[in-house]
């Protein structure tokens, strides 16, 4: 059974007599992105209070704009809202998930020890990306993972991964396809994520002197 589709009211009908001004959808764009602020900052969710406790303000500020676009502004702030942080949750019902089945394949394997990708500078020391802002929105995954973990009587550890190299030989890979990377020197060819663990694990080697490590014991 297919969970039911949400529907987010993120548009608001302009009635104008002739053309719109350009300075009516700024002001209004202004107006809904204050709102969804000051919802978020203080976890309103409700329509009723959010209109009593801001309206009058942006009324007064903003006269120019009919009030009724702002009466319609904290209405879609509250809908925003609202499924931001039903997602939220459910975002975070799947990270407890998989931190735990993470934990017990680690149990399994008889691991004491997990590797995790060091994260804490990497604001400052790369350039943002898709790629790197999909790593650093997990961030909270990985505290959660970090806290189940040691909850579980197991070792974190953190090490600088990389997926741009090769794990066999540090050729620079070339993309071979979907998610996948080639070695033009010694024609490794894997998903990319595949690399970056083995390079965590080589990483992780050469951090604690370590001649052999079973590939097996650390995730």
């Amino acid at each position: 059974m297919k969970a039911p589709l949400e529907t987010v009211k993120l548009t608001a009908s302009f009635k104008l007599d002739g053309s719109i001004p350009e300075s009516l959808f700024s002001t209004y764009r202004e107006v809904l992105g204050q709102l969804l602020d000051y919802a978020c900052a203080r976890g309103i969710t409700s329509f009723r209070r959010l209109k009593a406790e801001k309206c009058h303000e942006l009324r007064a500020r903003h006269p120019s704009l009919p009030s009724h676009y702002i009466y319609t502004a904290c209405q879609i702030a509250c809908s925003i809202y609202k499924s931001f942080r039903k997602l939220r949750r459910r975002v975070e019902e799947v990270y407890h998930k998989l931190a735990n089945q993470i934990v017990d394949e680690a149990k399994e394997l008889k691991a004491s020890t997990i590797v995790l990708e060091e994260l804490a500078n990497m604001r400052k020391r790369v350039r943002r990306s898709k790629a790197v802002n999909s790593r650093l929105n997990r961030w909270s995954f990985r505290k959660l993972q970090e806290y189940e973990v040691k909850l579980a009587g197991l070792n974190v550890t953190y090490a600088e991964g990389a997926s741009s190299l090769c794990p066999t030989c540090g050729e620079k890979l070339s993309p071979n396809g979907y998610r996948r990377l080639k070695c033009s020197r010694c024609g490794l060819e894997e998903d990319r994520d595949i690399i970056a663990v083995k390079n965590l694990l080589h990483r992780y080697q050469m951090d604690i002197g370590a001649s052999s490590v079973h590939p097996e014991s650390f995730s």
